[in-house]
């Protein structure tokens, strides 16, 4: 059998990253708005308000920004690998990774939950190990979890 990986396709991170580069030109339009309302007009009370709306806009977009980047980098560096032997998730991120393996035959069950915003799928271990993993961290979570349900001869039950 070939080694199956499932990563996180390169075309949605780079559509997360081109999104955190927009947010940033937005936050820096937002920050110039401020500066304009601030210092290059006539001092008003509408115009100290507008400089503060922009302001606090630009530090939202900045911090969307950020967050969007973590994402992405986060999301590019996860992978599952199924193999002959069993499955190897690797979680986390670069300088902090997380590994966990489970052979086929220790996989007790193969869970799924339904989150008001989101699919939460989880692998757990005869010794009560598991993993949990939602369409954030692989986008094709559903398959990955179906494929390991498959090897193991279970269905995904709800947890």
């Amino acid at each position: 059998m070939q080694p199956i990986i499932i990563r996180n396709t390169w075309i949605v991170v780079a559509l997360y990253l081109l999104a955190a580069a927009g947010l940033l030109f937005l936050a820096g339009c937002g920050a110039m708005m401020a500066i304009y309302e601030w210092f290059l007009q006539k001092l008003s009370f509408f115009s100290i308000l507008g400089g503060a709306q922009w302001g606090v806009a630009a530090w939202c977009f900045w911090l969307l920004a950020a967050q969007m980047f973590r994402v992405a980098m986060r999301t590019h560096f996860r992978q599952a690998r199924l193999d002959e032997k069993g499955v190897d998730f690797r979680l986390g991120s670069r300088k902090k990774p997380i590994t966990q393996y489970f052979a086929w035959n220790e996989i007790a069950a193969v869970m799924h939950r339904h989150l008001p915003m989101n699919q939460c799928y989880a692998v757990v271990a005869k010794d009560k190990r598991q993993v949990e993993f939602t369409l954030l961290t692989f986008f094709r979570a559903k398959k990955l979890a179906q494929l390991i349900a498959d090897h193991v001869g279970q269905p995904v039950r709800d947890f």
